[in-house]
């Protein structure tokens, strides 16, 4: 009875004792409900691994006679970090420094400026295509210390961080730091440098707790694509705090027991950083789209597209003519991300050209995207007017013609008094010609022009400004050459369209409509538009996606004026002096020459007769290898002449390969 006796008061001796300890150590002194949310020291998460979270559970276990096997196994982990290499991070990233002045703890912040150091030495700093840097406090409101912009190179940053100064008497609010850091910091669209599609990365270093809600400011933080966190704490930390900062993802949670360990941590947060980057950088990529074309001069394209919502760093290009022989070399050429505006396809023909344009990414490439356009464009010769209803337009749509559409749309023609003439109307109630079309005849005076222009609310009377068209906008037209009309409309016309579509199709102009949103009418459009309909009508949502329509609109254009000269003009030329040269088994090679040169003529067809193939090239071509061909057969070659004119007449010659 005695011993029994005795043995519950040992056990309660022993638990009183483990209580007083638990208490004494957790809260340095004061009382344990001093905070409303209790530090979850004493429930590290299920599957957490010692080398992320053991630090926290040694609050506890040392205090519960298992300390031996805890230092054992840190001894493990202390092993396998230093068999960890850390390499330079030089791909590009944003990354974000938030760090707590508030601990006693590391009064001085110099744990925390050694782990910034140490992890900013194994970073390939660069303002434009490397990793920039941005460093804020925890407790001020924003409490930025610096931003993207601030510095270039390593010198700056390293001197930067003496900034920090630890703060007497400041408490955490982890969770408005974060929100602040997710709408505007980390944002492209602030003056704070942050940059499009590349990742960013963020590191939390804290010594308290935070005085408010952490949670929703970190699933904003998360919720945008391509960020990665990892949360640094000590002292008295929440466990809580740093796995919302994560996400719950235990692995990007790392703890030290003071301001030392924490300087030597850095291996363990740029190992961690590296992991996470590998797993984004493993996402598929989307191919590339939103295609434009532009002249840049009669043998430069320029084509541009919009950036996927990817990690993207490069993009791999080749191009050539789609009816090619193999003497006909393709090109291939990178270019890095941020050039999607415009890239120059040089040393072209008139002919047409296969385009492939591939986005690359660390670890992943995209689907090929393909386009096909005819460099012939390039010399066409016509006087287009552009017409815009502007009679229930905002500042907003004005805008997005303005900055977006009108430039891309005049980029996709070579303008001057020899080549294409554009005019620009905008039109409600009566019209504005806001840029005659005799008025601006270079391309650079026509776009000084566009920032200019302003527009008018009304009533929408298309009806008149087909007839205005008609009488007016063509009315200094050159005579003898292709009329092109392009009218832009959101809504249904409040007048009769019917007189001025037949004056204009009497007058052999090429319309084309556009209609953006839902309540334009395709049967009105059919009033007025070329035939056959289906070519000449085309859709969009909105005028914020009206350059989306660019590429096909240009092509429309340049493939009926091609038409109307076919019809309208005598035939060209034929080509001269047709000779077979280099016949051997399995092919031989055609040469031609013209009879003079001629800026009618834009390329020559050449069809072999025998197996009825035919191959489009160039003006500036002369000479044609046929290849994969069958021994000892005969085969019969035409070339005729194409261009702004009826195709010529063909000229033949024949030959007979080799056994």
């Amino acid at each position: 009875m005695e011993l029994t006796k005795m043995t519950r008061l040992n056990w309660m001796a022993v638990v009183s004792l483990l209580i007083f300890a638990f208490y004494h150590h957790g809260s340095s002194g004061s009382a344990p409900n001093q905070k409303k949310r209790k530090r979850n020291f004493s429930s590290p998460p299920a599957g957490s691994t010692t080398s992320r979270l053991g630090h926290v559970e040694n609050h506890l276990k040392r205090q519960t006679g298992e300390k031996l096997a805890e230092d054992q196994r840190r001894k493990s982990d202390e092993v396998a970090a230093a068999s960890y290499t850390p390499d330079t991070i030089d791909q590009p990233l944003d990354v974000l420094f938030m760090v707590d002045r508030s601990s006693p703890l590391d009064a001085d912040l110099i744990g925390s400026k050694c782990l910034l150091r140490n992890l900013t030495d194994h970073f390939q700093v660069a303002y434009y295509k490397k990793i920039r840097i941005a460093l804020m406090n925890v407790d001020g409101d924003p409490g930025l210390e610096f931003n993207f912009r601030k510095y270039h190179d390593q010198y700056g940053y390293q001197r930067g961080y003496e900034v920090l100064v630890g703060e007497d008497g400041v408490e955490n609010y982890v969770g408005r730091a974060l929100t602040y850091a997710s709408r505007t910091l980390l944002m492209p669209i602030s003056n704070l440098a942050a940059r499009q599609n590349v990742p960013k990365v963020i590191v939390a270093i804290l010594g308290s707790e935070s005085r408010d809600a952490v949670q929703a400011g970190a699933q904003e933080m998360l919720g945008e694509p391509y960020r990665v966190t990892v949360a640094v704490g000590y002292g008295n930390a929440s466990v809580t705090d740093l796995q919302e900062i994560t996400g719950g993802d235990v692995e990007s949670v790392l703890f030290a027991q003071n301001a030392q360990e924490m300087c030597q941590m850095w291996t363990q947060v740029h190992r961690v950083i590296v992991d996470r980057l590998n797993d984004l950088y493993s996402a598929p990529l989307n191919a590339p789209g939103g295609f434009t074309i532009g002249l840049y001069n009669q043998d430069v394209a320029e084509i541009g597209w919009q950036r996927p919502d990817n990690l993207v760093t490069s993009y791999s290009i080749r191009y050539g003519p789609s009816q090619m022989d193999n003497n006909t070399p393709t090109i291939e050429m990178v270019v890095d991300v941020g050039q999607e505006r415009g890239v120059h396809l040089h040393s072209l023909d008139t002919t047409t050209y296969n385009v492939e344009v591939v986005a690359n990414g660390i670890n992943q490439t995209s689907p090929p995207s393909r386009l096909v356009f005819d460099m012939s464009c390039a010399h066409m010769v016509m006087d287009a007017v552009i017409m815009f209803d502007t009679s229930r337009w905002t500042q907003n749509d004005l805008d997005m013609v303005r900055r977006r559409f009108l430039p891309s749309f005049i980029g996709g023609f070579l303008i001057g008094i020899r080549a294409t003439r554009i005019g620009i109307a905008f039109y409600s109630q009566e019209v504005n010609y806001v840029a005659p079309l005799t008025t601006y005849e270079t391309r650079a005076a026509l776009m000084e022009r566009i920032p200019q222009i302003t527009y008018e609310n009304g009533n929408r009377r298309t009806g008149v400004a087909l007839n205005w068209a008609y009488l007016y906008g063509f009315e200094y037209a050159r005579r003898n050459l292709p009329k092109v009309l392009v009218l832009v409309t959101d809504g249904k016309s409040e007048d009769d369209v019917t007189r001025g579509s037949q004056n204009l199709r009497s007058d052999q102009t090429i319309v084309i409509h556009i209609g953006v949103g839902r309540n334009t009418s395709e049967v009105e459009a059919q009033k007025y538009i070329s035939r056959p309909y289906i070519d000449h009508y085309m859709e969009v949502d909105s005028y914020e996606n009206l350059t989306s329509v660019q590429f096909n609109l240009s092509r429309t254009i340049c493939n009926k004026v091609f038409d109307q000269y076919k019809q309208s003009n005598t035939a060209l030329s034929p080509p001269i002096d047709l000779q077979v040269d280099n016949v051997r088994n399995v092919s031989f090679e055609v040469t031609w020459d013209t009879q003079t040169e001629s800026s009618l003529i834009m390329g020559y067809v050449i069809s072999d007769n025998t197996t009825g193939k035919n191959y489009s090239v160039g003006k500036n071509c002369r000479q044609f290898t046929f290849t994969d061909l069958s021994p000892g057969l005969g085969y019969n070659v035409s070339i005729r002449s194409k261009g702004l004119g009826a195709d010529s007449a063909a000229e033949y010659v024949s030959t007979t390969t080799g056994t």
